[in-house]
């Protein structure tokens, strides 16, 4: 370990240094000293969440009449289609006027999510229906719909009825709350599938409603995208050391219309929102990295774009209110596979087979789902590919083997069916932002507290700006530190975009070690957390700490001592501290055995922050596993 006592905590201290007589200046990857981050978005996370609910309801039912009248619709469209709104959204969805006036906000923002966002609860949302009466009125339709058939008057009476048993038990005046009319409409305005449902069951009306053993139909490029994750059967060995890292993870987007792969994300992440983000975002933009990385690459990588449906299935990954926003966001519709009906998100299922029967079983270091068709090969002991390396022959194989041949029917080329299909059809969205606006919109989001120091972040990522210093003072009461909501990208902890509250918009904020932060993301940050404590835990001697105290004892002691044989000139307040330092001496040096009563090492607390300054990731990257 290195003898440098500076306040710097380089992990390059950790390991021997090569000898070296040239020097180089350091280039910082960070903004110039003095100059600030100019980076700013709109997002719904700026909102509190009963607008944003409010702002994705709004949303939804707009999409929903989208679909049914197209992008050009008018007012009178939105009122010939108030019955299907209300049978969709329930009694309280918003007048024609309200909508209208949505899709003209919606329209003139170039259809971004915020414009949504309500100013001020408007209108008269409160049930027309008391909430105790609601009970009575489902109980009396479901009677109508039941066996025995009633006429729509005998089940008027059950309503009537089980209201004046209400107002007998609980000594209340409550009134019929629909008129016979009123009761008819709501009769007539249910579903067929709730009818249905009522009479047979959920697992009759589901069978009865569902189409079994097909996928939808598609007319065109992403209009259905499933997505799905699996670990591939395939050893993976480190570049540095040739040592077995294990199964890397395939997340992966399979365009269903074209069977064309638009995005895959490959590494050792498990399933989770992040995993899932790299893979969008390696599908919107275009695949301009492949002539520059795999030279190799024969043939073009034509598919991107923003899928218009996305099939997942029920992880949890898929549930977070990170992919939810951004799908919004990306006007992403997300469609969740039912359980129990995997024919409804087949594609990706055997592109998996394909790619773990096709290109990995003749690779070194394969593992075999079966023990006995492994016999005494060891894939761990055999594995030679590299990450890297994996990554190359996936996208040659990707791109220039699955893209460009025919499936086992010669009935489709993906990329022949893709430039086909953007010739005859509609042409995929584009992503009309830059890059880092869409990682924005995939980022995460938290809440965090701000103090005059800053934000710290990830126990010792630290950021700071004049901008948020000017923010902190404006909002701060007492110099007490508030809660701020801040977005991020996982993958780079360079910078965070805090919410300015008085904008509803995130302005950017680097961290103040940024040579570090740039160069790890949020996993590999925590890794070096953990490497540090674990290096500080193996390299701290508590008995060693404890003699040495025992040294700084004795000597103030026999100061203390040699001086108290002279005349004393110490006031009362010098006399009294010395007084104290020799009652601490005298208790140590009667300990005769300290050693018996020293502090396990197990007992000692290591959840000790560690500052992050001065890190460089390189001289750890031997040591992440």
């Amino acid at each position: 370990m290195s003898d440098d006592t500076g306040g710097s905590h380089d992990f390059g201290s950790f390991f021997p240094q090569k000898d070296s007589n040239t020097s180089e200046p350091k280039i910082s990857v960070g903004v110039a000293f003095g100059e600030e981050l100019k980076e700013a978005y709109t997002d719904i996370f700026a909102f509190d969440e009963k607008r944003r609910d409010e702002a994705i309801y709004r949303y939804n039912i707009l999409d929903a009449l989208v679909d049914i009248h197209g992008p050009n619709m008018t007012k009178k469209n939105i009122m010939q289609s108030k019955v299907f709104l209300e049978e969709k959204f329930g009694q309280n969805v918003p007048s024609s006027s309200s909508i209208w006036r949505y899709w003209k906000s919606f329209k003139e923002s170039e259809f971004k999510l915020s414009s949504l966002i309500p100013d001020v609860t408007k209108g008269n949302r409160s049930q027309r229906v008391p909430v105790e009466a609601e009970e009575y009125i489902e109980s009396a339709i479901r009677s109508f719909f039941s066996e025995e058939s009633p006429t729509i008057q005998q089940a008027y009476i059950v309503l009537e009825t089980e209201i004046d048993r209400h107002n007998e038990c609980h000594d209340t005046k409550l009134k019929t709350p629909l008129s016979l009319e009123g009761f008819r409409k709501r009769i007539v305005k249910t579903p067929d599938y709730d009818k249905l449902l009522i009479k047979k069951g959920k697992k009759a009306a589901d069978a009865f409603y569902n189409k079994v053993g097909q996928r939808p139909e598609t007319t065109r490029v992403l209009q259905r995208v499933e997505a799905d994750h699996t670990r591939l059967d395939l050893f993976v060995i480190d570049e540095a050391r040739s040592i077995p890292l294990g199964r890397p993870w395939l997340t992966l987007l399979f365009d269903t219309h074209t069977k064309s792969v638009v995005g895959f994300y490959l590494g050792f992440e498990p399933p989770s929102y992040l995993s899932v983000s790299l893979a969008l975002e390696n599908a919107i933009l275009p695949k301009d990295y492949v002539r520059e990385l795999y030279p190799e690459v024969q043939n073009t990588w034509p598919c991107y774009g923003i899928p218009e449906h996305l099939v997942v299935d029920n992880g949890a990954e898929f549930n977070s209110k990170d992919f939810v926003t951004a799908c919004k966001t990306l006007h992403i519709k997300v469609k969740k596979n039912p359980v129990k009906k995997p024919w409804l998100k087949g594609a990706v299922e055997r592109y998996f087979r394909t790619i773990n029967n096709k290109l990995l079983s003749g690779i070194p270091g394969k593992s075999f789902t079966n023990i006995f068709a492994r016999g005494d090969y060891d894939p761990q002991k055999n594995a030679i590919i590299t990450h890297n390396q994996l990554m190359k022959i996936i996208h040659v194989w990707l791109i220039d083997v699955y893209q460009s041949s025919p499936n086992c029917l010669e009935t489709n080329i993906p990329n022949l069916a893709w430039s086909e299909s953007i010739k005859s059809a509609i042409p995929p969205r584009p992503f009309k932002g830059t890059s880092d606006e869409l990682r924005f919109n995939l980022g995460k989001n938290a809440e965090v507290s701000l103090n005059k120091n800053g934000i710290q972040f990830k126990k010792t990522l630290r950021y700071s700006s004049r901008t948020l210093a000017l923010y902190f003072g404006k909002h701060s009461f007492k110099g007490k530190s508030i809660k701020v909501r801040i977005k991020y990208d996982p993958t780079n902890m360079g910078k965070i975009y805090v919410l300015d509250m008085d904008k509803n918009e995130f302005f950017a904020v680097e961290s103040v070690n940024p040579d570090y932060a740039y160069s790890v993301s949020e996993w590999l940050h925590k890794v070096c957390c953990d490497f540090a404590r674990s290096h500080i835990r193996k390299n701290y001697v508590h008995k060693d700490v404890v003699k040495a105290w025992r040294v700084i004892f004795d000597t103030i002691y026999d100061a203390f001592h040699s001086r108290s044989e002279k005349k004393s000139n110490l006031g009362i307040r010098d006399a009294s501290k010395s007084k104290r330092v020799l009652e601490h001496a005298m208790r140590t040096k009667s300990d005769v055995q300290p050693q018996e009563n020293l502090l396990d090492e197990d007992e000692i607390d290591w959840g000790v922050e560690v500052n992050t300054d001065g890190w460089k990731i390189d001289s750890v990257q031997g040591e992440v596993k």
